[in-house]
């Protein structure tokens, strides 16, 4: 009788993937959620958590619950962030604030999902008006734009952009910040601060 042999894949949490790959997405979101290494003591100890970030050492999946439930992060996201594309790396992403914005050191109101990547500094703004809403495109109150810092853009391009200290989602035609919803205001000059690259309706 030949014998079938059945690839069997490697499990998530298994000591070599712990050991290897789950200490570069933990210290992504430590850093993203704010904390240092050393607000973990009680927990594990600083230098066992420093040695777990840089691959060389493990923490018992026990342990790394815990750090994850400090942190107010699920499996759920952790897996995600542990499963991004290389090329782009960045599926875990901060949401803020669009008057926050005005801010360099900002503190994101949650963190989501997405699952396409985004570029490095990617962040999320929850849409607040219908000012993008139209035959041509529709971004509901509650979802989530995906954007990526720029300062200029080509036309026809999804923009955030600010004109004194107010923060708009606009569309970027030869100079101007239109809204697609005509019954919003056409901003001139805007000072373009992002683009639009994406956008999720997980609400």
């Amino acid at each position: 009788m030949n014998h079938i042999k059945r690839k069997i894949e490697k499990p998530f949490w298994d000591e070599a993937n712990m050991i290897k790959n789950l200490g570069a997405p933990f210290a992504k979101m430590r850093k993203l959620h704010g904390f240092n290494q050393s607000d973990f003591e009680g927990i594990v100890s600083r230098p066992t958590l420093n040695r777990f970030e840089n691959g060389t050492t493990e923490i018992s999946a026990y342990k790394m619950f815990k750090c994850l439930n400090k942190m107010g992060v699920t499996i759920g996201e952790f897996y995600a962030a542990y499963c991004a594309p290389k090329d782009k790396p960045n599926t875990y992403l901060p949401v803020y604030e669009f008057s926050d914005l005005r801010y360099k050191r900002r503190k994101p109101t949650k963190f989501i999902s997405y699952t396409k990547g985004a570029k490095e500094h990617a962040y999320a703004l929850e849409v607040k008006d219908t000012a993008m809403n139209s035959d041509m495109a529709c971004f509901p109150i509650g979802s989530h734009l995906i954007v990526e810092p720029a300062t200029v853009a080509s036309d026809g391009d999804l923009v955030i952009v600010m004109k004194k200290n107010q923060y708009y989602f606009r569309r970027y035609v030869t100079g101007l910040a239109i809204p697609d919803n005509e019954q919003f205001d056409i901003i001139d000059e805007p000072r373009i601060v992002g683009r639009v690259v994406g956008a999720t309706w997980s609400m």
